[in-house]
């Protein structure tokens, strides 16, 4: 399991790999089978997606942004303990 924390270094793209930190991989965009963080991005890029994207879970910390821009996120951990965990602002849709 690999857990993908956006830190938006690069800029606002989740399809960019720059700007996640992932655990125990070289930094890469999430997959269906990571478990998804995004911090506080009050003071960082929001992340905006650009395709719809797969991940095993979803944790929104406060003050956290996700813009849809007509795209998906789908969540495929319905078996895990948290499959979502949101404090904070989804732009968009959510499956």
């Amino acid at each position: 399991m690999v857990v993908n924390t956006w830190d938006g270094a690069a800029n606002s793209n989740w399809d960019d790999a720059g700007n996640w930190n992932s655990t125990g991989v070289t930094d890469r965009i999430p997959t269906s089978s990571d478990d998804v963080i995004i911090p506080d991005t009050s003071s960082i890029n929001n992340p905006t997606l650009r395709q719809d994207q797969p991940v095993q879970s979803l944790t929104m910390q406060a003050n956290a942004t996700v813009v849809g821009a007509g795209f998906e996120i789908t969540i495929h951990g319905e078996n895990s303990n948290v499959a979502i965990d949101n404090d904070a602002i989804i732009s968009g849709n959510l499956d």
